[in-house]
């Protein structure tokens, strides 16, 4: 388009410099009487007028396209990077499978070098067991559109196998015709691994020995001051542990009692004033967040005390929005069950001995009102006490209750 552009403005020139020597005398028009020859002149005119016209709007055009083929470039330029530089691995491939494009998040999924990897089928890196469904989901999902991602065995180039989830997009002509098939790759390697670990309770024994074993153990006794120093996360492995902050008057508020499997620490709040004691015999150990985050199993350890502390710390806010004293306190007893409870013939015990004032504390009263509340809840069979003073909640007897 530019050589024909330029050849076409040397024309124009050209005939532009033969009509001024023409208007001008300087070359004769032969076999024209002087009439015809200045009509011949005037139309000339009329006619290079236009054509010069032609010129200059097809120099601007020129000029659009040369812009815009520029900015094309540059845009393929982008959408290339953004496609080979994704985080996530992306094939395109034909309809029959064949490998047009990959991504280097692709490659290093597959564990092979870009430049190796198209014109390879990728059939060749499924696992045998899989090929068939494969093959099958391939024509399957060119016949109809199909977004949900499916989950397919791969066959790394080092041996590895792992199971990916694959999300497919048919790309189709004018015509409605599929002519490619674009892919997206995730290892779900990870996801399966939460999955288990989600299946198999962190705080189990043994992975509390794992622990154990690579962090010291540090006991405190009933009602001792655990220290809170700044950079460290502590881990509930056995007791329970009483939290308590300072409200504008002085007076002690429960912000949680938290058993095993929890964690807690000044990393994990925001108040000002926080203190943490040992409601029971209490076993724990501590991290720092370098710790936390260098390792996945002390991550996901610590998340779900941190998932177990929030279910906890809703349900306290909850209750301290009911009303009435006597539910407030029955719900605490309930939500205390879960952390200490144990089953009995009666019920459940809770295997701490909680004061009238820790109680009365809990549920923002007095002492006087805590006791007049527990003996009527004792009157009401509801709750009772073992020899050691520990507070059972009758819940055999509620059962044939509400059978009855």
């Amino acid at each position: 388009m530019g050589m024909d552009l330029n050849r076409f403005s040397k024309q124009v020139l050209a005939m532009q410099d033969r009509f001024s020597r023409l208007l001008h005398g300087a070359e004769p028009i032969k076999a024209l009487t002087p009439q015809l020859s200045s009509t011949f002149v005037m139309e000339m005119g009329w006619a290079l007028e236009e054509l010069q016209v032609a010129q200059e709007e097809l120099q601007q055009k020129n000029m659009v396209l040369a812009e815009a083929l520029e900015a094309s470039v540059h845009e393929r330029k982008r959408y290339e990077d953004l496609f080979y530089l994704a985080p996530e691995p992306y094939l395109i491939t034909s309809l029959e499978g064949t490998i047009q494009q990959a991504n280097r998040a692709a490659a290093e999924l597959l564990g092979i070098p870009e430049q190796f990897i198209v014109g390879k089928p990728l059939s060749l890196y499924i696992c045998e067991q899989d090929r068939q469904f494969f093959r099958s989901e391939l024509i399957r999902r060119q016949e109809r559109d199909c977004f949900h991602e499916w989950e397919i065995g791969l066959t790394c180039r080092d041996g590895k196998s792992l199971d990916v989830a694959c999300i497919t997009q048919i790309n189709r002509d004018q015509t409605n015709k599929p002519v490619s098939i674009h892919w997206v790759l995730r290892d779900l390697t990870e996801r399966k691994r939460l999955a288990l670990l989600q299946q198999n309770p962190i705080n189990s024994s043994e992975q509390r020995t794992i622990c154990m074993e690579n962090y010291p153990l540090l006991s405190y006794h009933l009602g001792e001051l655990i220290s809170l120093p700044q950079e460290t996360v502590w881990y509930v492995v056995q007791g329970l542990v009483k939290l308590t902050t300072l409200n504008h008057q002085g007076q002690e508020i429960l912000m949680g009692l938290i058993g095993p499997g929890a964690s807690f620490g000044k990393e994990l709040t925001s108040l000002a004033i926080y203190e943490a004691s040992a409601f029971s015999h209490v076993e724990l150990i501590s991290f720092t967040p370098a710790e936390v985050a260098a390792s996945h199993d002390l991550t996901q350890l610590l998340l779900t005390g941190i998932i177990s502390r929030l279910h906890q710390t809703e349900a306290l806010l909850a209750l301290s929005g009911e009303r009435q004293l006597a539910t407030r306190l029955y719900q605490l007893l309930h939500l205390l069950k879960k952390e200490v409870g144990t089953p009995v013939d009666e019920g459940i015990c809770l295997n701490i001995r909680l004061t009238h004032e820790e109680l009365a504390m809990a549920c923002c009263t007095t002492r006087v009102t805590i006791t007049r509340l527990l003996k009527q809840l004792q009157e009401q069979k509801k709750i009772t006490f073992n020899e050691k003073r520990q507070i059972i909640l009758i819940e055999n007897l509620m059962l044939s209750n509400n059978r009855n």
